[in-house]
């Protein structure tokens, strides 16, 4: 670009402060993904379930969120401050259009920021995120650590649902073993 200044000025003034701006920029940009990256290991860490989730990424959104189904079916959601019902309008037709060739994608033609939730093989749903621009990278980001946390706690849920499961068997074979023992 061709800027022209009205005074006479050193150039390594210039350079200077433009190189500040810059630096202070993506310094911002970094502060913000180690802050989006803070929260979700948070979430994770306390096997926060879907719906913490879902509102810490409305919050840092601020946009509707929408967690479904690998059938599209919506699972859950939470309101931005736009219209949630024309955004979840005829959501299965909509969302089975979009198509995920990567982890995450922008679907300009319906405003949504996507990516999976879980392995592409077995992936079991997506979050979706409303986005009529294109997203930011920070806005990727939160979509992708929060497609982790959901993953995570699906994962903690079926090992704490697998073990309460043998616990139950191994009491059931106890008691049809032996009823009176002293450790069943």
């Amino acid at each position: 670009p061709l800027v022209a200044l009205a005074r006479e000025v050193r150039f390594a003034a210039v350079a200077q402060a433009v190189g500040e701006r810059i630096v202070d920029y993506q310094l911002e940009e970094l502060r913000e993904a180690q802050r989006v990256h803070d929260l979700f290991t948070e979430l994770s860490i306390s096997e926060a379930g879907p719906a913490e989730i879902l509102e810490s990424v409305q919050r840092l959104a601020g946009a509707t969120v929408v967690l479904e189904d690998e059938q599209h079916r919506i699972v859950d959601f939470r309101s931005g401050p736009g219209d949630a019902a024309g955004f979840l309008a005829d959501w299965p037709a909509r969302s089975r259009v979009v198509v995920l060739d990567g982890r995450t994608t922008w679907d300009e033609a319906n405003g949504w920021l996507v990516t999976r939730v879980g392995k592409r093989d077995r992936g079991w749903g997506r979050l979706v995120i409303e986005s009529p621009g294109r997203p930011a990278q920070r806005l990727v980001a939160t979509a992708e650590r929060a497609a982790a946390a959901l993953a995570l706690h699906r994962l903690h849920d079926r090992q704490r649902d697998s073990l309460v499961r043998r616990t139950h068997h191994e009491l059931l074979l106890g008691l049809l073993a032996d009823p009176g023992a002293p450790d069943v």
